[in-house]
């Protein structure tokens, strides 16, 4: 199955990977609590709650196409800064 799978390949990573997610992981979550709270709840409206954009527009009282150039940016931001305080 698929969870057997998963934790097959889990904890056959050495601990040096297993370390490194962890602080990927840790650097990404840092990021996202420095982020102001309009952003954080795009991001958890459109990545944890899966929501359509129309559903995040109507929630956040802006429109869709607002949401998808503040998502888009939001994203790019974020991957540009972790990638940069990366080692």
């Amino acid at each position: 199955s698929g969870l057997a799978e998963a934790l097959t390949a889990a904890t056959s990573e050495s601990p040096e990977a297993l370390a490194e997610k962890r602080e990927r992981l840790d650097h990404l979550r840092l990021q996202f609590e420095r982020l102001d709270s309009d952003k954080r709840e795009l991001l958890i409206l459109r990545f944890a709650a899966d929501l359509p954009m129309r559903e995040i527009a109507q929630i956040v009282g802006k429109s869709e196409a607002a949401v998808r150039k503040q998502l888009t940016r939001l994203v790019n931001a974020l991957k540009e800064h972790y990638d940069d305080e990366l080692p």
